[in-house]
């Protein structure tokens, strides 16, 4: 018969430890609802289990499948190292129970021996002397997360109460284990997110810099530095392959200057892992010192002496199909690349790559433009030169005829023959410097309103000698009341162009046509001939430079292809248009202009006949280097009435003006030693000379020359050959002052 006393202890301690149990549970639920790791889950469980159950050790582990990893532990000492990570291939409790997701109760040594007979007991007990043991699994809807091992120092039995304490108190341990791991592969997710957004934004923003990068240098530094931010490296650098098989740094990340010095210029030596990358076209990745030393050799044992051995990627930069280069990322120590981060530099790589291209194509671009541009630019200034010294002769043959002309009629024959090819050579070299100043937009127009008869006219008497000599007949109408904006001297350029132009591709006896009428806001003038025509292929090209029709083989009044051209950029400096037409060889051609008409509210200028000028004695010093033509024009003087002094260098100038005080000073701006400017400030600078007119002789008319002639106090600028109507109404008033002076 029982004690009443001992069964109602018996009860009373069961009660308290019912009690403290449930009390644990409802502790381990709270604290469990704030544990969001693994580590912390098994901390709580094992602090609430082991006391509860009066284990001396406890741990806890997760699962992947194949390998358990102790989370914790709640032992006097640490656990033996084949605890802490276990495979499933060794013979014990908890990989029995990981593999079948069954609870196990181990009593005593013996029933150990009796599950596990080849096993020792060690190698399976949490401790070295553990009696008894309980190892449950920790499972969620079947799927195995883990473990719980309980371990006694003396022989257990296990009651009913206890083991339905110890499997609740797992089923409440998995299901925080399983929150702490879904927490974790949120965490794991959303880092993972944030780096992949975070590189795809430096992947973005390396994409947007390498856009604006124009040179490989700067293609590089932008690949370095953007790189090196995102994949967290200590250094970067690239490289481009020289023609000679070596590579030369071009941009550089975090690496000192004194230790890239040794490196800025790599030899073509197989045995260096970037002259390799460069000849194979394969990349080179280095995690460990492993990889180190079968990938460097030559380098590792120096880096191990210097403690320095780091983790490196070197990638091919290919363009064309080949290598052109090696774009490198390196790290301190040991690195791993995940798949990911290949993947980015994969990116990284093949972007630098395009940009390395494009910068390429456009340097070659830079450089042919560059070259083309040099070409053009001295092409223009070939033209300009060489019109400025054409010029020189033409004043002297120019200013001779004229002197012959005044003289006698004996060799009216010869001299007509003189006059027209002189005038065909004006008309050359002024196309020549009318194409410089196209080309280099230096033309400057003076606009007023303009009558389209009095130019037509003007220009007729400009080209008449070639339309008489080759008898053709020439029809015109065009009203009178017609008037154009123009530049009077470019409007009569164009017209005396396209009647030139009809003219010498029209046969012998042949008819021209100039028609004019409103268009609209514009003035349409027709030039129309019956001569050679057109072909379908030669129009497109029509008035580009140094474009010509078929010629006779003597090429007789030949030009030199620029008279076209020069009358399309007329034409478009004034806002106009002009086209050409023709049904073909043979089948005659119009050029067809529509020029902007003017306003009734300004006043007509007509474009004047020239006038042979009055002749008024002024004394008038000839200032010129080349003597044939200071002679000339010294002539041509004399045939206006004037009396000429004539020198051909600056002191010789002051001499002759300390002589005798000249009316008027014709000063050649290209002297030698002292030019036509110095000149012409000395000679203001004495007191004698402070009535001279001074007016500048030279080959060069641009509006730049021409203003720098008005700073240096000239009158007059006369571009070579001189136009003996520009001179003489330069010289009238000069003349007209020093008459009313003697009076």
């Amino acid at each position: 018969m029982s004690d009443p006393i001992t069964d109602q202890d018996t009860v009373r301690r069961d009660l308290e430890r019912a009690s403290d149990r449930m009390r644990r549970l409802q502790l381990l639920t709270t604290e469990l609802s704030g544990a969001m790791t693994a580590e912390h889950v098994a901390r709580v469980v094992l602090e609430a289990g082991s006391g509860a159950v009066g284990a001396h050790t406890a741990a806890l582990w997760g699962f992947d499948g194949k390998v358990a990893t102790m989370l914790a532990q709640s032992a006097p000492q640490p656990a033996a190292p084949q605890y802490a990570l276990v495979s499933m291939d060794v013979p014990a409790p908890l990989t029995k129970v990981l593999l079948t997701g069954e609870a196990m109760w181990i009593e005593d040594h013996e029933q150990y021996a009796a599950h596990f007979p080849v096993a020792e007991p060690s190698s399976s007990s949490l401790s070295i002397g553990s009696q008894g043991v309980a190892i449950l699994p920790l499972a969620v809807n079947g799927v195995v997360l883990g473990a719980i091992g309980f371990a006694f120092a003396m022989a257990r039995r296990f009651a009913s109460d206890e083991r339905e304490f110890v499997s609740l108190l797992t089923r409440h341990a998995a299901v925080a284990l399983e929150r702490a791991q879904l927490f974790a592969e949120q965490v794991r997710a959303r880092a993972e997110l944030a780096w992949t957004a975070r590189r795809l934004q430096k992947l973005q923003d390396a994409t947007a810099a390498l856009a604006e990068a124009r040179t490989p240098r700067e293609v590089a530094a932008v690949t370095v530095r953007l790189g090196a931010e995102a994949v967290d490296a200590q250094a970067a650098v690239v490289w481009l392959a020289g023609l000679d098989g070596s590579l030369a740094v071009v941009g550089s990340h975090g690496i000192a200057e004194d230790y890239l010095a040794a490196w800025r210029r790599v030899a073509g030596d197989p045995l260096l892992p970037a002259a390799r990358v460069l000849a194979t076209g394969h990349g080179i990745w280095v995690e460990t010192d492993e990889d180190f030393r079968r990938e460097a050799p030559e380098l590792h044992e120096h880096a191990r002496a210097a403690a320095s051995i780091w983790s490196f990627v070197m990638l091919p930069l290919a363009s064309g199909g080949r290598t052109v280069g090696v774009l490198s990322f390196s790290y301190p120590g040991e690195h791993r690349f995940p798949e990911e981060e290949r993947q980015f530099l994969a990116a990284l790589t093949r972007t630098c790559e395009h940009a390395l291209e494009r910068a390429r194509l456009d340097g070659a671009e830079a450089e042919a433009r560059r070259i083309a541009e040099a070409a053009n630019l001295r092409k223009d200034e070939f033209l300009a030169m060489l019109g400025h010294e054409l010029r020189n002769p033409l004043a002297a043959i120019v200013s001779a005829l004229e002197v012959i002309k005044a003289r006698d009629g004996a060799l009216d024959r010869e001299l007509a023959v003189m006059d027209r090819q002189v005038g065909h050579l004006v008309h050359l070299v002024g196309d020549l410097v009318d194409v410089s100043r196209v080309t280099r937009g230096t033309i400057t127009l003076r606009r007023e309103t303009v009558d389209v008869a009095g130019a037509v006219e003007h220009a007729i008497a400009t080209v008449k000698p070639l339309l008489d000599g080759r008898t053709h007949a020439l029809d015109v109408n065009v009203p009178d009341h017609l008037v154009v904006d123009a530049d009077r001297d470019r409007l009569a350029q164009v017209l005396a162009n396209l009647l030139a132009n009809a003219a010498k591709y029209t046969p012998q006896g042949g008819r021209i046509e100039v028609t004019a009428d409103l268009e609209g806001p514009f003035v349409r003038i027709s030039v129309r001939d019956n001569g050679a025509g057109i072909t379908a292929a030669l129009l497109p090209t029509l008035f580009e430079l140094f474009v010509q029709g078929e010629r006779a083989p003597d090429r007789r009044d030949g030009g030199l292809g620029v008279g076209l051209a020069v009358v399309r950029n007329l034409v478009e400096l004034h806002g106009g248009t002009v086209t050409a037409d023709s049904a073909g060889a043979g089948a005659g051609a119009t050029f067809t202009v529509l020029w902007p008409k003017a306003s009734s509210r300004t006043s007509t200028a007509r474009i004047p006949a020239l006038r042979r000028p009055e002749a008024r004695r002024l004394r008038v010093l000839i200032v010129d280097d080349n003597a044939d033509a200071a002679e000339m024009l010294g002539g041509l003087m004399q045939v206006l009435g004037h009396d000429p002094v004539i020198v051909h260098d600056g002191p010789s100038a002051l001499a002759a003006v300390e002589a005798d005080v000249p009316h008027v000073a014709l000063l050649d701006i290209g002297l030698p030693g002292m030019d036509g400017y110095d000149l012409a400030a000395r000679l203001r600078l004495l007191p004698k000379c402070a009535t001279i007119s001074l007016i500048a002789i030279t080959g060069y008319g641009e509006p730049e020359h021409r203003e720098r002639s008005r700073r240096a106090g000239f009158a007059h600028h006369l571009v070579k050959p001189i136009d003996t109507a520009e001179l003489s109404e330069a010289l009238r008033p000069i003349a007209w002052d020093a008459q009313d002076a003697a009076e």
